[in-house]
Parts: structure tokens; sequence; C-alpha cells
């Protein structure tokens, strides 16, 4: 059975259901045009999403263009005043008419204008929250994995990220989670708000398990690195001991352990997640927060990405909070 466009559409926005997820990845896999077609509707979804969500209509728009409609409908009762028209007027009769078609659709174009302009930021406001709610649904689910992981070890920790070898990578939270029974799809670590400028490239249909990374090649496991984490930063682990070690679950409220991955550029930290207003973060205690771009760059919070020396690397002490993308190791890009 062939997959529609309302299929495709519903996989790049995160709305699919775990069949619908199945199907389409499967496809793409195989079929080149559907590859193709992805990338089309991508970049459509893509347009839609560089409308600003703040965007508001002009103050008088309204007045402006029922001026407008007013002025149309008396240009139209004026033609309507005309003398009656001999047969030889028949032309300019259907002129006439003509002209009020003209001005009636007019009106009616300015009536829709004025709607579209009026109810587009309600549409792009619900179209965020949706997509915030789903991100931290998603959040909220692995950060609850991470918990049972740190309750069956026997020190509670949370998943480490060692610091060589196959497994010296963040991503590797995923590949704890599949163990556990969490994880089963590469699409249930996507943040929704990032599927429309999710570019085509090579991805793991399948999260693997740990017995299966130790026995990946080097291609594979480079696979594995850039791609197991998903769309979201994991801890890096800390310093306790003089040794670094995974951060320790003790329900804290303020400690994140799982949030939307920043973009590194030039040394600064760019978010893409939520149109750039903000991430979800998943705190020790299991409640997942939505905190404003505007509180990270006013340093209102402790950066989740950097350790206290401003580095992208293990969080110097217990306190710490040092999270990276799927490739990072503990001491960042490394």
């Amino acid at each position: 059975m062939p997959i529609s466009d309302e299929e495709l559409i519903a996989y790049l926005l995160g709305d699919a259901t775990p069949q619908q997820r199945k199907r389409v990845e499967l496809g793409l896999a195989e079929d080149e045009v559907m590859r193709a077609r992805v990338t089309e509707l991508r970049f459509v979804l893509g347009q839609l999403d560089s409308l600003q969500s703040h965007y508001q209509p002009p103050p008088d728009l309204l007045e402006t263009t029922l001026a407008r409609i007013d002025e149309a409908n008396r240009q139209s009762e004026a033609d309507s005043l005309q003398p009656v028209v001999l047969a030889s007027d028949l032309s300019q009769a259907a002129d006439v008419r003509v002209r009020r078609g003209t001005w009636d659709s007019t009106a009616l174009v300015l009536c829709l204008t004025v709607l579209l302009c009026l109810f587009l930021p309600t549409v792009l406001r619900a179209r965020f929250e949706s997509r915030k709610a789903q991100c931290a649904y998603k959040l909220g689910f692995l950060g609850r994995g991470l918990l049972d992981f740190a309750s069956l070890n026997p020190q509670g920790r949370f998943p480490a990220v060692e610091l060589d070898g196959p497994r010296s990578f963040t991503g590797i939270y995923a590949i704890r989670l599949r163990d556990l029974g969490y994880v089963d799809a590469p699409s249930q670590l996507w943040c929704p708000s990032l599927e429309a400028c999710r570019p085509i490239r090579d991805r793991l249909l399948s999260i693997p398990s740990l017995a299966q990374l130790n026995s990946f090649d080097t291609p594979q496991i480079e696979l594995c690195r850039n791609e197991a984490g998903g769309d979201f930063a994991y801890s890096l682990g800390v310093f306790e001991d003089d040794a670094i070690v995974a951060p320790r679950c003790e329900g804290r409220t303020h400690v994140p352990i799982l949030t939307d991955l920043p973009t590194l550029q030039n040394g600064r930290d760019d978010l893409l997640a939520h149109d750039g207003r903000g991430l979800n973060l998943f705190f020790e205690d299991g409640h997942v927060e939505f905190i404003s771009a505007d509180s990270l760059e006013n340093q209102v919070r402790d950066n989740p990405f950097c350790n206290l020396r401003r580095a992208h690397e293990v969080g110097l002490n217990t306190q710490d909070a040092s999270l990276g993308p799927s490739h990072f190791g503990p001491f960042g890009n490394d």
C-alpha cells in the first residue's frame, strides 16, 4: 500500500503513529522517489516555520480594510444608479457589470486577507505550543527510563559515558534505554520542532543494543555516535573524588539530566529547537520544565551545556550539570 503525503507530513511533524513511523522509515530506506518527496515536503513545512511566531498584524489592519470595503461598496452603488442603457450600449453595461464583479471580488479578497492576518498568530502559537508539549512528553518518557536505570544501578547512577572506546559518547544513554525496553526507534528521540528542518542524511534504522554496539566496525560506530542520541543532549559526567563518573540520582530539582540539544557554532550555543525561543529540560526529580532563551542568555540559571569553567566538558563537581549532543565525549567534541 503506497504511503500518502498526509502520512509523510505526519511523520515530519512528529504526529505519526508508531506503525506509520515504521512504514515511512522502511520506505525511506528503500525508495529514492519517497526520499525526494520527503525533501519537498520538508521544504514546504520549513517555509511555514520560517514565519515568525511572534508575528502581529498591523494595529489598524481592520479599520483600513473596512474602509476599503466601504469604498468598494460606494463605487458599486454609484455604478448601480447609472441610467438604463439601450441595446446599443450593451457593451457599456457589460463593462459596468465587470467593474461591479471586480469590486465584489476585491472586497472578498480583503475580507479573507484580514481574517488570515488576524488568525495567523493564533495558528502559529498553537503549533508552537503543540510541538513544545510533544517534546516535553518525549523528554519525560526518556527521563523516566533514566530514573529506572539509576534505580537499578548499585550506586544509583545514570548511564556512564566512558572515557574511550565505543561507549565514549553521550548518545550511549539511548542504547542503555533500548536495553531497558524504553526505546525501539530513532524517531522516539527526535524533537517535533526540528522535524521540518532536519536534513536528509544517513540515519540509524534502529537503536542497537549494547552487545551490537560492541560488535560494530568503525563506520557503524561513527554513525551510531552521531545519531543514537537523537535531538537531545545528555550529561557528560561529573568529577567526584578525583574521578570522572556518571551523575548519581539524588532527586534534585535544579540539576538537569536531559534536554533539547544546542548547535555549537563559533564558541556559542545556538538554540534551534522551538524556534530558538527556549528548550525543555528533564530534571533529576522527574519534572520537565521549559526554560526561555532569555533566561539562558542572561545566566539566570546555570548554563546546562557548559561546566563552571564555561567549557563543554564534564561537570567540575556533583552540582555542576554539563550536557552535550550525542557525539560528544566527556571532554567535548574530541
